[in-house]
């Protein structure tokens, strides 16, 4: 089994209110996956229990991507959520980015002027 533990303590931590969303948000994917045939009651069974088995482990959006990306390579229909999922975390660490540089270039101009 997969072990979705966080290496960086610095990662954000989910609430339990988003936890609940994405979980209902995985849940819709796959009735919607059974709903349009992309997945058979088989297979669906073999998800839940993926899910049930792992997710307990998501503590951050950093392992949030991990079990995404393990969960759409066995289960296609979850792609796109993945994909969004690590958008929003590249955004995320972009944002980050760009704010340590703000940061660094007001240092230097400050170093400057004095």
């Amino acid at each position: 089994m997969f072990h979705y533990e966080s290496m960086d303590n610095s990662s954000q931590v989910f609430t339990e209110e988003q936890r609940q969303q994405i979980n209902k948000e995985m849940g819709d994917i796959l009735i919607a996956a059974l709903d349009n045939n992309q997945i058979t009651v088989a297979e669906s069974e073999e998800c839940a229990d993926f899910v049930l088995q792992n997710f307990n482990e998501v503590t951050s959006k950093e392992t949030l991507i991990i079990f995404l990306e393990d969960l759409s390579a066995l289960w296609p229909a979850y792609k796109n959520f993945y994909l969004k999922q690590k958008g929003e975390e590249e955004a995320v660490d972009d944002q980050a980015k760009i704010t340590e540089i703000q940061s660094d270039l007001d240092n230097l101009s400050t170093n400057q002027t004095n």
